[in-house]
């Protein structure tokens, strides 16, 4: 399956985009909360982890994927070379937050302070883990 992950190659200093990127996703996932709009809150907390990953994928490894099916982001994004532990843990918040993303956009529910108290701890804590493993 990793050999038919759809990737491109990325110019490395790229990753100051995906890494901007995630933090105007995580501001604005807060200042929605902070008004009670938790769709808008949970979907661009999604966000600010996925660019956050993008961001690490590119530094370390100079690629990105480019696939719609973010299993596949999952896939890149362990090939990182963390300790497994720090993948596991990570991985398992990206995959998370993932999760609320299908909720978002392809379900009819809508999100809920619940959803909200649920995805900032694990936005929160993905991008300070990545934060350290990128270059101020």
């Amino acid at each position: 399956m990793a050999n038919s992950t759809r990737t491109r190659q990325v110019d490395k200093a790229r990753f100051v985009t995906y890494r901007k990127r995630a933090q105007q996703y995580s501001v604005t996932a807060s200042l929605a909360a902070s008004d009670g709009q938790w769709d808008a809150a949970v979907g661009n907390a999604v966000h600010a982890v996925i660019s956050m990953a993008d961001a690490l994928v590119v530094w370390h490894l100079g690629k990105r994927c480019t696939s719609q099916d973010h299993s596949e982001s999952v896939g890149v994004f362990h090939q990182l070379m963390f300790s497994r532990g720090e993948l596991n843990q990570n991985g398992k918040r990206l995959s998370k937050l993932l999760d609320f993303k299908n909720v978002a956009e392809y379900e009819e529910r809508s999100l809920t302070q619940r959803d909200w108290e649920t995805t900032e701890p694990l936005m929160s804590r993905f991008l300070g883990w990545a934060t350290t493993k990128l270059p101020p």
